[in-house]
């Protein structure tokens, strides 16, 4: 994906949404549309229901279905997309704040070693 089409991705920091409430909405909207999505699958035309506009409208209607499901298939994919970048951002801090006291700890320790 080029970066002017790249999915913009939202920052977690304390003044935001919680990662958690963010995690949450997006994973809730990607269960929808993949509901969705199987809806519109099931959906697809049946050539017996084209035939008598001609030989093309079912091909038409079958590539015109098939962009629709592409689309929603889209749309799932970049909400998952956007709840595992928030993930990974929580799981970051989570762990620098793991990490961090314990550096700490050690410099101190080996900054009184050395007095």
């Amino acid at each position: 994906m080029s970066e002017v089409n790249a999915t913009i991705k939202p920052t977690v920091h304390l003044n935001g949404t919680s990662a958690g409430s963010l995690v949450e909405q997006y994973n809730t909207a990607a269960r929808a549309v993949w509901t969705a999505l199987r809806e519109v699958e099931g959906a697809g035309p049946n050539q017996r229901d084209y035939y008598p506009q001609g030989d093309l409208a079912w091909t038409r209607a079958k590539a015109q279905h098939d962009v629709r499901v592409q689309a929603l298939r889209r749309v799932v994919n970049e909400l998952r997309e956007i709840a595992d970048y928030v993930s990974e951002q929580q799981s970051e801090r989570d762990h620098q704040r793991h990490v961090a006291p314990t550096m700490d700890a050690l410099e101190d320790a080996a900054g009184q070693g050395r007095r």
